[in-house]
């Protein structure tokens, strides 16, 4: 999320590592980095000079505590001024909920993954109204995603326009938490402002959330402003931070528009919306890790059904090539293998030069492989004779000296998990 900024602060901070103190010329040099590392993320520039001021006051002639080195103490110091930066935490009403923005930044998609993220933290009973009529398309999309994910959507008239839609849903449906997808435009323009606000009249939203694309960087910053000055917005939602996003918006945001970032979408699936946690997000952009967000997709992927795989998975006399891929299905949508491991705490230190992407394609591949045995092959992978594995690495792509190389992975793994008593690790994490 925030890769190429850590690795920049990281680096221009790594040098004071071995310095008995913090002097005035190396805290100079220091500092003169960090600030071009975060004009070069697209941080809004009034950002940087007024962080950069607040961390040079606090570091300047400050004595280093005798358990922290000068590094550390740094890292502290700008960990907290960015924490202040991106604010504390807000209650929000999700009793109606307006999503509004511009075509393209994901509303629809982020209305699903609202109502899903409503749905397993236990706020109600949402219900997806599609009141993006003019994009032909809004309203199929937001109906097959309530389909999919057993969210409800309002059953609207196709030829009803979105301030009757709204009228007639709020009427209908006070008893749930209404999730408003509206219609966006592909510029700010007056008849976008002029609907909104009729909208915003019928509706009277208790919360209205801007969605925006996070890899525009600081344009993300003047269309908050924009919608903030007409609407009065009530949070953000920062969308595709998963991408080549610098980070920048996430880190101006707040100062610039005075309003809050509530929610963070990092990827496709319908558990990547992450609530926005100032502590979190600094701890990441610093490379420090965050135990906490990487404890809550362990939790967000072992619901109800997948519990049941994990409890099998304690069987470890049975864990064959498909409790192999049953685990390996459950640790891809808790996400991608770099994301999860920058959660690590001190895992950036180590990871330099890594090629993680690698990871991400060896675990699609490994399931490939899985997938092109049979069912008794999966159960009993001794019998892949010479013939069986040349049949498997063809059909799967891959070779049979990669498909050996897995096989002796998973016979290491099988035996570790025997000796390290997985099956309480197993049945401990199907009772969370």
């Amino acid at each position: 999320m925030f890769d190429a900024l850590t690795e920049k602060i990281r680096s221009a901070i790594s040098p004071l590592r071995q310095k008995g103190k913090i002097r005035a010329a190396d805290l100079a040099a220091t500092i003169r980095k960090i600030k071009l590392s975060l004009l070069e993320a697209d941080v809004h520039y009034r950002v940087v000079q007024d962080l950069i001021t607040r961390v040079s006051e606090r570091l300047l002639n400050q004595k280093v505590l005798p358990t922290l080195n000068p590094e550390q103490q740094i890292l502290a110091t700008i960990q907290q001024e960015i924490e202040e930066l991106l604010g504390g935490s807000c209650s929000v009403d999700f009793r109606i909920t307006l999503l509004i923005g511009l075509q393209g930044s994901g509303k629809t998609t982020t209305a699903a993954k609202l109502g899903h993220w409503l749905k397993k933290n236990q706020r109600g009973n949402p219900l997806l109204v599609p009141a993006d009529t003019r994009r032909p398309a809004a309203v199929e999309q937001l109906k097959r995603l309530g389909k999919k994910h057993r969210i409800d959507v309002f059953d609207a008239p196709t030829t009803s326009g979105a301030e009757k839609i709204c009228k007639q849903v709020v009427a209908a449906h006070a008893d749930k938490n209404l999730i408003i997808d509206s219609a966006g435009r592909l510029q700010m323009d007056q008849p976008l402002m002029r609907e909104l606000e009729r909208l915003i009249k019928i509706a009277k939203p208790t919360t209205k959330l801007l969605v925006v694309d996070a890899m525009i960087g600081q344009e993300a910053c003047n269309i908050a402003k924009s919608f903030h000055n007409e609407c009065g917005l009530d949070g953000i939602v920062l969308t595709k931070m998963e991408g080549d996003a610098r980070g920048g918006a996430a880190l101006s945001m707040r100062a610039v528009t005075g309003v809050p970032i509530l929610f963070l979408g990092t990827g496709e699936g319908i558990d990547t919306l992450e609530r926005f946690d100032a502590a979190s997000i600094a701890g990441r952009i610093l490379g420090m890790g965050d135990m906490r967000a990487l404890l809550e997709r362990s939790k967000s992927v072992i619901d109800n059904e997948s519990a049941v795989d994990v409890q099998e998975l304690g069987n470890v006399r049975e864990f064959t090539l498909n409790s192999f891929l049953k685990l390996n299905r459950m640790l891809s949508r808790m996400g991608p293998v770099a994301e999860m491991l920058a959660m690590i705490p001190g895992f950036s230190k180590v990871s330099k030069g890594l090629d993680l992407s690698a990871a991400e394609a060896t675990r699609k591949r490994v399931e490939a492989m899985i997938l092109s045995m049979t069912l008794e092959e999966r159960g009993n992978p001794r019998i892949l004779n010479a013939s069986r594995r040349q049949r498997i690495a063809a059909g799967s792509g891959t070779s049979v000296p990669e498909l050996n190389r897995f096989l002796k992975q998973y016979e290491q793994m099988k035996k570790l998990l025997q000796k390290q008593g997985a099956a309480a690790l197993f049945k401990g994490l199907a009772r969370r």
